[in-house]
């Protein structure tokens, strides 16, 4: 958390920190004591796209569509980053709070057209008991996210 904030800070960025006193498994959890609208949730999913990692910033509620990410131009094959590989991908993340910042780790970073509509992102800050509320148009500065449609299709879970 702390190397994020710092990232934060070193671009500029206002930002608020959330804490839960009980930890947040599910993102939507994320939305407890506040009067956010769900869409503000977003959820980073890591791909393995050919010989590279992409972090998928989709809704709380979308899923991955991965027979039309195939399609996208530069991918021949995609699969879902296994668990193994997200630890050495994220140091000192939580298993299943990774951040939405893959450039801060050396990730190409895809988004999805539903996030852009945001004032406000809200998401998990590589703990489960923490997370970060700030402008999507900071986001997508610091960023510089390829817009894709993510979700859709059939869900992979």
């Amino acid at each position: 958390m702390q190397t994020l904030k710092k990232y934060l800070e070193s671009n500029g960025i206002i930002y608020e920190v959330r804490s839960y006193k009980k930890p947040c498994y599910r993102s939507i959890d994320l939305l407890e004591g506040t009067d956010f609208p769900k869409s503000w949730i977003v959820k980073s999913i890591v791909l393995k796209a050919d010989d590279r990692f992409i972090l998928a910033v989709l809704p709380v509620d979308g899923w991955i569509d991965l027979y039309r990410l195939k399609e996208e131009p530069g991918v021949r094959n995609l699969q879902m980053a296994d668990e193994s590989e997200l630890a050495s991908l994220f140091p000192g993340c939580e298993f299943g709070a990774i951040p939405p910042f893959g450039n801060m780790y050396g990730l190409e970073v895809w988004v999805d057209p539903e996030v852009t509509h945001n004032e406000k992102i809200l998401f998990k800050s590589g703990s489960h008991c923490e997370a970060i509320v700030m402008l999507y148009t900071d986001f997508e500065r610091i960023t510089g996210p390829r817009k894709t449609a993510l979700s859709g299709g059939k869900p992979w879970l």
